[in-house]
């Protein structure tokens, strides 16, 4: 997803609006401005994330190099990402 969808887009346009109608009263530019509280920020629908089945994961650990099955492990128990996994030295990991 682009990081500034329509939803996000907008909320950015409210927000920067806000803020000059805010600066320019505070630095007498405006003697009025709008009631700009009566507008509000767009809700963002928030899209479900895809997860593996069981199945998915067992077939990924069944078909991964000992590496990437301790990778997949750490992503699954812990959270950890691609990234964290490969700042890992060997001394940090045991077993």
């Amino acid at each position: 997803m682009h990081p500034y969808d329509s939803s996000c887009r907008i909320n950015l346009n409210i927000a920067i609006m806000k803020a000059m109608f805010h600066w320019a009263i505070k630095n007498e530019v405006l003697e009025k401005i709008p009631n700009i509280d009566a507008v509000s920020k767009v809700k963002i629908a928030r899209k479900n994330k895809m997860t593996f089945t069981i199945e998915q994961i067992d077939v990924l650990l069944q078909k991964s190099n000992p590496q990437m099955t301790a990778m997949i492990w750490l992503g699954l128990n812990c959270g950890v990402g691609c990234s964290d996994c490969s700042d890992l030295l060997c001394l940090e990991v045991s077993g």
